[in-house]
């Protein structure tokens, strides 16, 4: 539990007079003196608490009625990562008050409740035992006989939570490596506190190397390396390790400058462009050392280039995968395409296993898997490994988040609740699978609450991208780069099955940014495209075949021949039909708007698409 939870709850047992202490919370919750206290309720405070402290700690009667507005906290934490992370903390803290005092489950809590308080409730009767089972990736067998409540996962975007696992791998990086070179205590290491460390053991390393490794970890070149310059480099190591992954496939250490404008590159043409520059020596190669200096100089904070890194990556890996699975070119892959492959390939994965790993990656749960959920499922896949990496290192398949563990997470006490959180069989122990569905569900949440409701949601394009700017711009600048843009567009299905080319797409001027008015010049794109879909598409099934082309044609015009109308209808076909499927989708006649393409209204009976 909490700190700022477990001391009210403490104060409140300790209470000589529990009534008049529970009054003193009813008021300080802002419930009124008679009134129940509810979740939003705790929440409002506990947010409070998280973003400024008020003077006079924690005691009940120290804490005020709260100003604090929900609905603006909720609009603003939107907005902000960092108050994300804290209004995140606040409802899991208001979720442990309410398990440890609502006694009868209705959703708040009464003075008469509070008068009770004594101990935690007890712990629900078990039913019959079962056979014990093991969870994956964990050694450890459990017996399932008393089965948790179902988790209730922290609304939070992918974005943020890989944020906050990189975070605290950073800070874990800074203070062990302070540990290791600063022997006096300082605050900070020298090349020869280095040089002094490597020569009393070898296994370190090459004493030799000390003054070029602290001029990497060096920010500002003073030839000291503080706690905060360690969290900068691990940053920077972090950027570095994921522009390699996408850009050096042949895994030699550096980037072809040559490379930088094949097919890879297009996935973010600024990108590509900004790394060209870095390429100090002009040798035609890029090396950890180019990026790393290239990193230190650029104008752009280390965190959006960190997600900006990570979404290429992904994006990169992802299309890898497809191609290498949508044989067809469908745009989509499926448990059937998985088996196919992994069947043909002794070396390659189980194939009984295919169905599993499609629902492992199918966010909308229509048993097929688009580029967009392919990209997020490697985002996802990506932070788990760091999470296990940096807190799993005897390699046992979980990360501990019992007490033990609260412990060694105090700088890092977001990603503590959060991981708790995700523990589905509450054992104190979360394997990669929970951390994996953990994320997935905490996006998903997110995604929900973010996305206006139908009956609200704004039908003009100027509307939309101010709405949709208010809610993916986490670094409130004005613009949406790459990996802003990805969080949002995995719920969108227009831009879903290919959100990097729509991304690329609505970029008109190519900097990596999209801008207010791109944003609304791509949702009228969109808008567009649906209405061409909607207008043929008479069944709702979600695209345009031949024979929608051909009712509609006939009906324009009943003096053309069957054999003409098939042949007009099937010349549309050929111009909208990207990927040959026979299936005109929404994605597929943007990318035909794109290239000049219109066809709506007489214009179906008298011209081409391609002539429009």
């Amino acid at each position: 539990m909490s700190d700022f939870a477990t001391r009210i709850l403490a104060e409140l047992k300790a209470s000589s007079n529990k009534s008049a202490t529970g009054q003193a919370l009813i008021r300080a919750f802002g419930a009124g003196s008679g009134g129940a206290i509810r979740q939003a309720d705790f929440q409002r405070v506990f947010a409070e608490l998280e973003l400024g402290q008020p003077k006079g700690g924690l005691s009940s009667n120290a804490i005020q009625p709260t100003t604090f507005n929900l609905k603006r906290t909720i609009f603003e934490c939107q907005l902000y990562p960092s108050f994300s992370n804290n209004y995140a903390t606040a409802k899991y803290q208001a979720t442990e008050m309410l398990h440890a005092l609502d006694s009868n489950a209705d959703g708040s809590v009464t003075l008469g409740e509070l008068a009770a308080y004594d101990t935690p409730p007890p712990t629900p009767t078990p039913p019959a035992p079962t056979p014990p089972a093991t969870d994956p990736g964990s050694s450890v067998t459990r017996d399932p006989a008393a089965p948790p409540p179902a988790p209730t996962f922290i609304a939070m975007s992918l974005t943020t939570v890989a944020s906050i696992a990189q975070g605290a791998s950073a800070k874990a990086f800074a203070s062990n490596m302070l540990k290791s070179f600063d022997a006096t205590g300082k605050g900070y290491f020298t090349a020869d506190d280095v040089r002094a460390a490597f020569t009393a053991d070898a296994t370190l390393g090459d004493p030799a190397k000390a003054q070029s490794i602290v001029s990497e970890l060096d920010g500002n070149g003073d030839g000291q390396v503080t706690h905060e310059e360690l969290v900068a480099s691990f940053q920077r190591l972090d950027i570095v390790s994921n522009l390699l992954g996408a850009f050096d496939p042949a895994g030699d250490g550096q980037i072809d400058i040559a490379s930088l404008t094949g097919p890879a590159a297009a996935v973010s043409p600024a990108l590509t462009a900004m790394l060209k520059t870095w390429d100090a020596d002009s040798d035609g190669h890029l090396t950890s050392s180019e990026m790393i200096a290239g990193l230190k100089a650029s104008p752009i904070p280390l965190g959006e280039m960190s997600a900006l890194a990570n979404a290429v990556n992904a994006s990169i890996n992802a299309q890898s995968a497809m191609a290498q699975y949508d044989v067809a070119n469908k745009g989509y892959m499926t448990a059937a395409d998985l088996t196919a492959s992994w069947s043909a390939d002794q070396g390659a994965n189980d194939p009984s296993t295919a169905q599993s790993a499609i629902a492992s990656w199918d966010a909308n749960g229509d048993a097929q898997v688009n580029l967009g959920e392919m990209i997020s499922g490697q985002q996802v896949t990506d932070v788990a490994n760091q999470l296990l990496s940096q807190f799993d290192p005897g390699g046992q398949g979980y990360i501990e988040v019992g007490s033990g563990a609260a412990a060694a997470m105090t700088f890092a006490p977001n990603l503590f609740n959060l991981l708790k959180s995700w523990d589905a069989d509450n054992n104190g122990q979360v394997t990669r699978q929970e951390i994996m569905t953990g994320i997935q569900a905490s996006n998903i949440k997110y995604q929900l609450n973010a996305k206006p409701k139908d009956a609200a949601s704004p039908t003009d394009a100027g509307e939309q991208a101010l709405s949709i700017m208010s809610q993916v711009d986490t670094n409130t600048d004005g613009q949406i780069n790459l990996g802003e843009f990805l969080n949002f567009a995995g719920s969108d299905a227009a831009m879903a099955s290919d959100p990097v080319s729509t991304f690329n797409a609505w970029d008109s001027n190519k900097d990596g940014y999209l801008s207010l008015d791109e944003m609304q010049t791509g949702i009228q794109t969109i808008q567009q495209a649906q209405f061409i879909v909607s207008q043929y598409d008479t069944k709702a099934k979600g695209y345009v075949d031949a024979a929608d082309l051909e009712t509609a044609l006939s009906a324009l015009d009943a003096t053309t021949s069957p054999a003409d109308i098939a042949a007009q209808a099937q010349q549309i076909m050929n111009f909208w039909d990207a990927n040959g499927d026979g299936q005109v989708t929404v994605q597929e006649v943007i990318q035909g708007i794109k290239s000049g393409g219109y066809v709506g209204g007489q214009q179906l009976a008298t011209s081409s698409a391609s002539e429009g």
